[in-house]
């Protein structure tokens, strides 16, 4: 993997509903398209309802999209997962999503056997070191996981594009 063709998603949890969703889903397809054409190959989701679930899905359909013959472009999506189980606290609609995503990424990345202390924080930490570019769906609270990520990344120097 190389980091200077790898981005990350980071983002809350919750999301806008109806046509503000639509605009949202809209917007993050164009940042995604824009970065395959920059050459941009890897890309990492955490898993997480929401900002991660959305840009995961909509990562899987370019993945297909861009993945035929005349495209000529191949991209990798993986999923980082903090800890085995992440979805066993996810309502059933939601555990279905997660384990189509898990499905069908490239690669699934599992940092830790069960949940511990800290294990969101290391998910943060390991798609940051190894990204050059993050999008986030940030509302600027700074205490909330989207925000601890967007520090780490600010801290790395890595490119931020927030579509708040």
């Amino acid at each position: 993997m190389q980091i200077e063709k790898t981005m990350s998603f980071s983002g809350h949890r919750g999301l806008p509903e109806g046509r503000d969703l639509e605009l949202l889903q809209k917007r993050a397809e164009e940042v995604i398209d824009t970065a395959i054409q920059e050459g941009y190959t890897t890309f990492l989701v955490g898993g997480a309802v929401g900002w991660d679930m959305l840009c995961g899905e909509l990562l899987i359909r370019r993945k297909t999209r861009f993945a035929l013959p005349w495209k000529r472009k191949k991209i990798t999506v993986i999923c980082v997962v903090p800890f085995a189980g992440q979805d066993s606290r996810y309502a059933t609609k939601d555990r279905s999503r997660y384990a189509s995503l898990l499905r069908n990424c490239d690669h699934v990345v599992t940092l830790n056997p069960r949940y511990t202390d800290g294990c969101y924080k290391e998910r943060n930490q390991y798609m940051v070191d190894r990204s050059s570019r993050i999008i986030t769906y940030y509302d600027g609270d700074f205490r909330s996981g989207t925000g601890q990520t967007v520090r780490m990344a600010e801290r790395k120097g890595l490119e931020i594009i927030n579509l708040y």
